[in-house]
């Protein structure tokens, strides 16, 4: 019989940023420019972080009113996430889909 495994999407949230590793995150999405010369200049895409969508979706979380005993920051976690089949034996035609989850304010480079 078929099943499927799985883990709760908050738990792998809460663990991923009570670890280390969160400590490379870009919790503050920023504009990032290319100037060609001294007359040109466009806005470079290159990473989630710097995306219009988690601008805008910084800006408006950072609206909302706050508690006033509350200090914390708030952040972003964009979660990118994609399947594809993996096949388990040479002979036959055994395969899983795993679910992989990236986070979007990490760099490739962590």
């Amino acid at each position: 019989m078929p099943r499927v495994y799985h883990c709760s999407l908050t738990s792998i949230i809460w663990s991923t940023f009570e670890d280390n590793i969160a400590n490379t995150f870009h919790m503050t999405p920023y504009f990032e420019y290319w100037k060609i010369s001294e007359m040109k200049t466009v806005q470079v895409f290159s990473k989630s972080y710097l995306s219009p969508a988690i601008l805008d979706a910084y800006a408006e979380i950072n609206s909302l009113p706050c508690a006033p005993d509350d200090d914390l920051e708030c952040v972003l976690a964009p979660l990118m996430m994609w399947s594809d089949t993996t096949h388990l034996a040479s002979f036959g035609d055994a395969s899983l889909w795993p679910f992989y989850l990236f986070f979007g304010n990490q760099s490739k480079y962590a």
